[in-house]
Protein backbone atom coordinates (compact mmCIF):
# COMPACT_ATOMS: atom_id res chain seq x y z
CA UNK A 1 0.00 0.00 0.00
CA UNK A 2 1.27 3.44 -0.90
CA UNK A 3 1.44 5.96 1.94
CA UNK A 4 0.68 9.60 1.06
CA UNK A 5 3.11 12.04 2.72
CA UNK A 6 1.74 15.36 4.01
CA UNK A 7 2.46 18.36 1.79
CA UNK A 8 4.85 19.83 4.36
CA UNK A 9 6.84 16.63 4.45
CA UNK A 10 7.01 16.51 0.67
CA UNK A 11 8.18 20.13 0.54
CA UNK A 12 10.82 19.44 3.16
CA UNK A 13 11.98 16.35 1.30
CA UNK A 14 12.26 18.41 -1.89
CA UNK A 15 14.39 20.99 -0.12
CA UNK A 16 16.64 18.23 1.21
CA UNK A 17 17.17 16.97 -2.32
CA UNK A 18 17.78 20.47 -3.66
CA UNK A 19 20.14 21.58 -0.89
CA UNK A 20 23.19 19.56 -2.04
CA UNK A 21 22.74 20.82 -5.60
CA UNK A 22 22.56 24.44 -4.39
CA UNK A 23 25.60 23.89 -2.18
CA UNK A 24 27.56 22.46 -5.11
CA UNK A 25 26.54 25.40 -7.31
CA UNK A 26 27.63 27.86 -4.65
CA UNK A 27 30.89 26.06 -3.98
CA UNK A 28 31.66 26.10 -7.71
CA UNK A 29 31.59 29.91 -7.80
CA UNK A 30 33.88 31.39 -8.84
CA UNK A 31 35.46 29.00 -11.30
CA UNK A 32 37.30 31.78 -13.16
CA UNK A 33 38.77 35.21 -12.30
CA UNK A 34 36.18 37.76 -11.22
CA UNK A 35 36.17 41.34 -12.54
CA UNK A 36 35.51 44.33 -10.27
CA UNK A 37 34.69 47.51 -12.18
CA UNK A 38 35.80 50.60 -10.23
CA UNK A 39 34.33 53.97 -11.29
CA UNK A 40 37.45 55.96 -10.42
CA UNK A 41 41.10 56.12 -11.40
CA UNK A 42 43.85 54.12 -9.68
CA UNK A 43 45.14 55.52 -6.41
CA UNK A 44 41.88 57.02 -5.12
CA UNK A 45 40.01 56.02 -1.99
CA UNK A 46 37.74 53.53 -3.77
CA UNK A 47 40.60 52.00 -5.72
CA UNK A 48 42.40 51.38 -2.42
CA UNK A 49 39.32 49.54 -1.11
CA UNK A 50 39.00 47.45 -4.28
CA UNK A 51 42.65 46.42 -4.23
CA UNK A 52 42.50 45.59 -0.54
CA UNK A 53 39.61 43.23 -1.27
CA UNK A 54 41.45 41.79 -4.28
CA UNK A 55 44.42 40.90 -2.07
CA UNK A 56 42.35 38.58 0.12
CA UNK A 57 39.66 37.45 -2.32
CA UNK A 58 41.36 34.26 -3.64
CA UNK A 59 41.56 32.80 -0.13
CA UNK A 60 37.76 32.54 0.03
CA UNK A 61 36.97 32.18 -3.68
CA UNK A 62 38.42 28.86 -4.80
CA UNK A 63 41.76 30.54 -5.43
CA UNK A 64 40.31 32.79 -8.15
CA UNK A 65 41.54 36.36 -8.56
CA UNK A 66 39.53 39.55 -8.19
CA UNK A 67 40.70 41.72 -11.09
CA UNK A 68 40.32 45.48 -10.60
CA UNK A 69 39.16 47.30 -13.74
CA UNK A 70 39.31 51.09 -13.35
CA UNK A 71 36.83 52.93 -15.58
CA UNK A 72 36.79 56.59 -14.49
CA UNK A 73 34.79 59.38 -16.09
CA UNK A 74 31.40 61.13 -16.15
CA UNK A 75 31.00 60.99 -12.39
CA UNK A 76 31.31 57.21 -12.43
CA UNK A 77 28.51 56.64 -14.92
CA UNK A 78 30.88 55.32 -17.61
CA UNK A 79 31.61 52.45 -15.24
CA UNK A 80 27.92 52.17 -14.37
CA UNK A 81 26.87 51.87 -18.01
CA UNK A 82 29.54 49.22 -18.58
CA UNK A 83 28.57 47.17 -15.52
CA UNK A 84 24.86 47.40 -16.31
CA UNK A 85 25.46 45.68 -19.68
CA UNK A 86 27.36 42.72 -18.21
CA UNK A 87 25.89 39.25 -17.83
CA UNK A 88 24.61 38.52 -14.30
CA UNK A 89 26.62 35.31 -14.10
CA UNK A 90 28.96 36.22 -11.24
CA UNK A 91 31.88 37.09 -13.49
CA UNK A 92 31.53 40.88 -13.09
CA UNK A 93 30.70 43.14 -10.17
CA UNK A 94 30.96 46.87 -9.58
CA UNK A 95 32.22 48.94 -6.69
CA UNK A 96 29.20 51.14 -6.04
CA UNK A 97 29.17 54.91 -5.66
CA UNK A 98 26.57 57.62 -5.26
CA UNK A 99 26.32 58.92 -8.84
CA UNK A 100 26.53 55.73 -10.92
CA UNK A 101 24.48 53.55 -8.59
CA UNK A 102 22.07 55.84 -6.77
CA UNK A 103 21.24 59.22 -8.31
CA UNK A 104 22.77 59.27 -11.80
CA UNK A 105 19.36 59.26 -13.45
CA UNK A 106 18.57 62.55 -11.69
CA UNK A 107 21.64 64.30 -13.10
CA UNK A 108 22.38 62.83 -16.54
CA UNK A 109 19.75 63.45 -19.20
CA UNK A 110 20.95 60.64 -21.47
CA UNK A 111 22.07 58.01 -18.98
CA UNK A 112 21.85 54.67 -20.84
CA UNK A 113 20.71 52.74 -17.76
CA UNK A 114 18.57 53.29 -14.67
CA UNK A 115 20.53 52.94 -11.40
CA UNK A 116 17.32 51.99 -9.60
CA UNK A 117 16.85 48.81 -11.64
CA UNK A 118 20.19 48.01 -13.29
CA UNK A 119 21.94 46.57 -10.22
CA UNK A 120 21.43 44.22 -7.31
CA UNK A 121 23.11 45.10 -3.98
CA UNK A 122 25.60 42.46 -2.79
CA UNK A 123 27.28 43.91 0.29
CA UNK A 124 28.02 47.28 1.90
CA UNK A 125 31.82 47.45 2.05
CA UNK A 126 32.99 50.60 3.85
CA UNK A 127 32.13 54.09 5.02
CA UNK A 128 35.01 56.57 4.69
CA UNK A 129 35.09 59.85 6.64
CA UNK A 130 36.16 62.98 4.85
CA UNK A 131 37.82 66.07 6.26
CA UNK A 132 37.03 69.70 5.51
CA UNK A 133 40.36 71.33 4.69
CA UNK A 134 41.35 74.94 4.11
CA UNK A 135 43.96 76.55 1.87
CA UNK A 136 47.19 77.93 3.34
CA UNK A 137 46.60 81.31 4.91
CA UNK A 138 42.82 80.90 5.20
CA UNK A 139 41.81 83.01 8.20
CA UNK A 140 39.06 80.80 9.64
CA UNK A 141 40.48 78.00 11.77
CA UNK A 142 37.33 76.20 12.91
CA UNK A 143 33.74 75.54 11.85
CA UNK A 144 32.17 78.53 13.68
CA UNK A 145 34.66 80.86 11.99
CA UNK A 146 33.96 79.31 8.55
CA UNK A 147 30.24 79.82 9.09
CA UNK A 148 30.76 83.41 10.22
CA UNK A 149 32.94 84.21 7.20
CA UNK A 150 30.46 82.64 4.79
CA UNK A 151 27.56 84.57 6.30
CA UNK A 152 29.45 87.84 6.31
CA UNK A 153 29.96 87.81 2.54
CA UNK A 154 27.64 85.28 0.87
CA UNK A 155 29.25 83.69 -2.17
CA UNK A 156 32.76 85.00 -1.55
CA UNK A 157 34.19 81.78 -0.10
CA UNK A 158 34.95 79.12 -2.70
CA UNK A 159 35.20 75.34 -2.54
CA UNK A 160 36.62 72.80 -4.97
CA UNK A 161 35.19 69.42 -5.96
CA UNK A 162 36.20 66.62 -8.36
CA UNK A 163 33.33 67.69 -10.61
CA UNK A 164 29.72 68.83 -10.67
CA UNK A 165 27.39 66.19 -9.25
CA UNK A 166 30.17 64.61 -7.20
CA UNK A 167 29.51 63.53 -3.61
CA UNK A 168 31.80 66.32 -2.41
CA UNK A 169 29.42 68.90 -3.88
CA UNK A 170 26.50 67.23 -2.12
CA UNK A 171 28.38 67.33 1.19
CA UNK A 172 29.11 71.03 0.86
CA UNK A 173 25.58 71.84 -0.22
CA UNK A 174 24.29 69.88 2.79
CA UNK A 175 26.63 71.90 5.02
CA UNK A 176 25.37 75.18 3.54
CA UNK A 177 21.74 74.20 3.99
CA UNK A 178 22.27 73.33 7.66
CA UNK A 179 24.27 76.49 8.39
CA UNK A 180 22.31 78.98 6.25
CA UNK A 181 25.41 79.93 4.28
CA UNK A 182 26.27 80.34 0.61
CA UNK A 183 29.64 79.58 -0.99
CA UNK A 184 30.77 79.32 -4.62
CA UNK A 185 31.33 75.90 -6.17
CA UNK A 186 34.45 75.48 -8.34
CA UNK A 187 34.40 72.05 -10.05
CA UNK A 188 37.55 70.37 -11.37
CA UNK A 189 38.06 67.22 -13.43
CA UNK A 190 39.39 65.00 -10.63
CA UNK A 191 40.06 64.79 -6.93
CA UNK A 192 43.75 65.40 -7.57
CA UNK A 193 43.01 68.65 -9.43
CA UNK A 194 40.59 69.78 -6.72
CA UNK A 195 43.23 69.15 -4.04
CA UNK A 196 45.95 70.87 -6.06
CA UNK A 197 43.74 73.96 -6.46
CA UNK A 198 43.29 74.09 -2.71
CA UNK A 199 46.96 73.81 -1.75
CA UNK A 200 47.82 76.33 -4.47
CA UNK A 201 45.40 78.76 -2.85
CA UNK A 202 43.00 78.98 -5.79
CA UNK A 203 40.02 78.01 -3.61
CA UNK A 204 39.31 78.32 0.11
CA UNK A 205 37.89 74.95 1.14
CA UNK A 206 37.26 71.38 0.09
CA UNK A 207 36.13 68.05 1.46
CA UNK A 208 38.58 65.24 0.77
CA UNK A 209 39.32 61.74 2.00
CA UNK A 210 41.67 61.59 4.96
CA UNK A 211 44.19 59.45 3.06
CA UNK A 212 44.37 62.07 0.29
CA UNK A 213 44.56 64.97 2.74
CA UNK A 214 47.23 63.62 5.09
CA UNK A 215 50.29 64.50 2.96
CA UNK A 216 49.07 68.09 2.65
CA UNK A 217 48.19 68.34 6.33
CA UNK A 218 51.49 66.89 7.49
CA UNK A 219 53.64 69.31 5.50
CA UNK A 220 51.46 72.35 6.16
CA UNK A 221 50.17 72.87 2.64
CA UNK A 222 46.60 72.70 3.95
CA UNK A 223 44.90 72.93 7.34
CA UNK A 224 42.17 70.65 8.71
CA UNK A 225 38.95 72.31 9.85
CA UNK A 226 36.75 69.36 10.83
CA UNK A 227 35.82 65.78 9.91
CA UNK A 228 32.50 65.04 8.27
CA UNK A 229 31.30 62.16 10.44
CA UNK A 230 29.37 62.44 13.70
CA UNK A 231 32.43 61.61 15.82
CA UNK A 232 36.15 62.37 15.63
CA UNK A 233 38.39 59.80 13.98
CA UNK A 234 41.48 58.14 15.41
CA UNK A 235 43.63 59.21 12.45
CA UNK A 236 43.06 62.90 13.26
CA UNK A 237 42.17 62.85 16.97
CA UNK A 238 42.66 66.59 17.50
CA UNK A 239 40.39 67.57 14.61
CA UNK A 240 36.79 68.15 15.72
CA UNK A 241 33.72 66.77 14.01
CA UNK A 242 31.47 69.22 12.17
CA UNK A 243 28.61 67.81 14.25
CA UNK A 244 30.16 69.39 17.35
CA UNK A 245 29.09 72.73 15.86
CA UNK A 246 26.37 71.67 13.42
CA UNK A 247 24.17 69.03 15.12
CA UNK A 248 23.05 66.29 12.77
CA UNK A 249 25.85 66.68 10.25
CA UNK A 250 27.10 63.15 9.60
CA UNK A 251 28.28 62.37 6.07
CA UNK A 252 30.77 59.79 4.84
CA UNK A 253 31.85 58.58 1.45
CA UNK A 254 30.69 54.99 1.11
CA UNK A 255 31.03 52.10 -1.26
CA UNK A 256 29.92 48.51 -1.62
CA UNK A 257 29.60 45.74 -4.16
CA UNK A 258 26.73 45.47 -6.65
CA UNK A 259 25.98 42.94 -9.38
CA UNK A 260 24.20 43.37 -12.71
CA UNK A 261 20.44 42.86 -12.37
CA UNK A 262 19.30 39.29 -12.93
CA UNK A 263 21.83 37.50 -10.73
CA UNK A 264 20.26 34.37 -9.26
CA UNK A 265 19.49 34.19 -5.52
CA UNK A 266 21.90 31.32 -4.90
CA UNK A 267 24.74 33.07 -6.72
CA UNK A 268 23.97 36.31 -4.88
CA UNK A 269 24.10 34.45 -1.56
CA UNK A 270 27.45 32.89 -2.43
CA UNK A 271 28.93 36.23 -3.56
CA UNK A 272 27.67 37.93 -0.41
CA UNK A 273 29.24 35.22 1.75
CA UNK A 274 32.62 35.49 -0.01
CA UNK A 275 32.78 39.28 0.12
CA UNK A 276 31.76 39.25 3.79
CA UNK A 277 34.61 36.83 4.50
CA UNK A 278 37.01 39.13 2.68
CA UNK A 279 35.78 42.17 4.61
CA UNK A 280 36.18 40.30 7.91
CA UNK A 281 39.94 39.74 7.43
CA UNK A 282 41.64 41.58 10.34
CA UNK A 283 44.54 42.74 8.16
CA UNK A 284 42.17 44.35 5.66
CA UNK A 285 40.14 46.06 8.38
CA UNK A 286 43.25 47.35 10.15
CA UNK A 287 44.85 48.64 6.95
CA UNK A 288 41.73 50.47 5.78
CA UNK A 289 41.24 51.96 9.25
CA UNK A 290 44.84 53.15 9.37
CA UNK A 291 45.07 54.48 5.81
CA UNK A 292 41.55 55.84 5.31
CA UNK A 293 39.95 55.88 8.77
CA UNK A 294 37.46 53.59 7.04
CA UNK A 295 34.69 51.78 8.88
CA UNK A 296 34.28 48.31 7.34
CA UNK A 297 30.59 47.37 7.29
CA UNK A 298 29.65 44.06 5.61
CA UNK A 299 26.19 42.54 6.05
CA UNK A 300 23.33 41.33 3.90
CA UNK A 301 22.23 42.39 0.41
CA UNK A 302 18.97 43.59 1.95
CA UNK A 303 20.78 45.87 4.41
CA UNK A 304 22.86 47.40 1.62
CA UNK A 305 19.73 47.84 -0.48
CA UNK A 306 18.05 49.74 2.36
CA UNK A 307 21.16 51.91 2.72
CA UNK A 308 21.10 52.77 -1.00
CA UNK A 309 17.41 53.64 -0.81
CA UNK A 310 18.07 55.94 2.15
CA UNK A 311 20.94 57.62 0.24
CA UNK A 312 18.65 58.20 -2.74
CA UNK A 313 16.00 59.75 -0.51
CA UNK A 314 18.60 61.93 1.19
CA UNK A 315 20.33 63.37 -1.87
CA UNK A 316 17.62 63.50 -4.55
CA UNK A 317 15.91 66.61 -3.09
CA UNK A 318 19.26 68.44 -3.05
CA UNK A 319 19.97 67.52 -6.67
CA UNK A 320 16.54 68.72 -7.74
CA UNK A 321 16.77 71.89 -5.67
CA UNK A 322 20.13 72.75 -7.23
CA UNK A 323 18.94 71.79 -10.70
CA UNK A 324 22.03 69.66 -11.38
CA UNK A 325 21.76 68.34 -14.96
CA UNK A 326 24.89 67.11 -16.71
CA UNK A 327 25.65 65.99 -20.24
Amino acid sequence: MTTMLPRRALAGFGLMLAAPAIARAQAAWPDRPVRMIVPFAPGGAFDVVARAMATHFPRFANGQALQVDNRPGAGGTIAGALAARERPDGSTFMLADLAPNVVGHEMFAALPYDPRTAFVPVVHAVNIPTVLVARPGFAARDVPAVIAAARAEPGRLTYSTPGAGNAVQFMMEHFQRLTNTRMTHVPYRSGAEAATALVRGDVDLSFTSISSALPFLQDGRARPIAVSTARRVATLPEVPAIAETVPGFDVAVWTGVVAPAGITPDLLARANAVFNQVLAVPELRENLARVQAADVVGGTPEAFGAFITAARERWTPIIRELGIRLE
